[in-house]
């Protein structure tokens, strides 16, 4: 069996590639980060039997690359790895032939069960894993659009995707350094993010920005 793996987070992809060849015995694993390499290895893809795509890549091109892939006439099966912080996102790949998904916080036991299970062909298990992705997008989406963020929360989520520093942001918009600290905590607990990273495709995803 050969897997194509598109992950640019490589602590992420070590782990994957890990699971695969200790656990599921997967002989070929190929790793690419962006859609431009994937386009440039197109004749090889009719030899990966499965692509795994994290939803979740920096540079936003995870549906340019699902689309791309499973409009293949030969090419892989594609299983997405569900970055959980954007359900937005996620809810778009369903417009694709995506056979399984398999959740980014999912424990070591539950990615090897869905793998395993969608390597060999459990059509009943993969079907089950996409109702119960459109179950959790359906239950989140809503509770991201009910999200209200403030002109003064907009305009330091504006001036972060901006890559300025609290500092830097406090003399723009002549509040202190802690305000703006608060107001990104605030943000923060709001989107329901972990770090800058998630605020940034958060404000992306929704159009709170544009960059």
């Amino acid at each position: 069996m050969q897997v194509l793996l598109v992950e640019d987070k490589q602590l992420v992809a070590d782990y994957i590639i890990g699971t695969l060849q200790n656990d599921l015995a997967v002989k070929k694993i190929d790793q690419i980060e962006t859609f431009e390499e994937l386009k440039q290895s197109q004749e090889s893809l009719g030899d990966f039997d499965f692509a795994l795509v994290d939803t979740g890549l920096y540079d936003r091109s995870s549906l340019e690359v699902i689309r791309f892939l499973t409009g293949l006439e030969d090419g892989p099966q594609v299983i997405a790895i569900a970055d959980l912080s954007d359900p937005t996102i996620v809810s778009e790949t369903f417009k694709y032939k995506v056979l399984s998904y398999v959740s980014n916080d999912h424990d070591l036991e539950g990615f090897q069960k869905t793998l395993k299970k969608t390597f060999d062909g459990d059509m009943q298990y993969t079907r089950k894993t996409r109702k119960e992705m459109k179950k959790w997008v359906d239950r989140n989406i809503s509770f991201v659009s009910s999200i209200e963020i403030s002109k003064r929360e907009r305009e330091i989520l504006r001036m972060i995707c901006e890559e300025k520093t609290s500092v830097e942001i406090a003399q723009d918009l002549f509040i202190s350094e802690h305000t703006v600290l608060t107001h990104r905590k605030n943000l923060l607990k709001k989107v329901g993010a972990k770090n800058t990273v998630g605020l940034v495709k958060y404000a992306v995803a929704h159009k709170l920005v544009s960059i």
